[in-house]
Parts: C-alpha cells; structure tokens; sequence
C-alpha cells in the first residue's frame, strides 16, 4: 500500500508540474514565465534620461534616481508611463532626486544585439522634455 501510495504522489507532481505545458498556459501555482519565453523584436524602445552636472560633466542616473524603485522592469514601466503623461513633470522629478544641472528626457530606439553585447545601440533618439536641476 505504501507503494502505492509513493506511485500516485509521484504521478501527481509530475502531472502537476506537466499541466501549464500541456494546457499552455500560465498561473498559480506554477509559472512557465510567458514573458520571457517570446522572442523580442531586433529593436527596442526606451524612455530614459540624460544629465548634466555644473561643470558640464556627463552623470551616470542610477534606477533610484530615474524611478524611485531598483527593480529594472518597473522602472522601465513608470517612465513610459509618467513620460507619456507629462514628460516636463518626470524631467523635474530626475532632476530633483539626481542634483543634476540639466536633465533630458529621451525617448531611445535601439539595437537588442548590439545592446546586449556592450557596443553602441541606440539607432535614434528623440527629446520629450529638458529642464535645469534645483
């Protein structure tokens, strides 16, 4: 009986973790992570920013400073978000948590691969907003 039983809890998990392929698709308990799983385009479009210190030295922004968050993929979301609702708004806001003299809100096309391997990507570049720091 106790082999048995180790048969159907086997057959359960494996049937359990098989069920989001088979049924193809995605939830609780168990994720396949769809947005992962889909190839990307060649492109891609980001929202960022640009800044310049008093001395005119370029400023590295770090996540903090562009989104108030450290998570990469919610950063991305609220500057597309907040850029498309009031790209002068978002412009004030970097340059009040970064210090910087001048700051550019940029929309950016660029190159996944060349992205990925660390050489120059961005293929266009667009200005939604500039403003000065504090």
């Amino acid at each position: 009986m106790a082999r048995a039983g180790r048969w159907i809890v086997g057959l359960a998990i494996t049937a359990a973790l098989l069920a989001p392929v088979a049924l193809d698709r995605d939830g609780f308990p168990l994720s396949t992570y769809p947005m992962y799983a889909t190839s990307r385009g060649e492109t891609i479009e980001l929202v960022t920013a640009r800044a310049i210190d008093a001395d005119g030295r370029p400023i590295r922004l770090s996540i903090d400073d562009l989104a108030r968050t450290d998570d990469p993929l919610i950063a991305r979301s609220q500057l597309r978000r907040q850029a498309a609702a009031d790209p002068d708004a978002l412009c004030r806001a970097i340059a009040e948590r970064s210090g910087a003299a001048t700051v550019t809100v940029v929309r950016e096309q660029h190159d996944v691969l060349a992205r990925a391997e660390g050489e120059p990507s961005v293929l266009a570049s667009t200005t939604l907003a500039e403003c000065d720091g504090p």
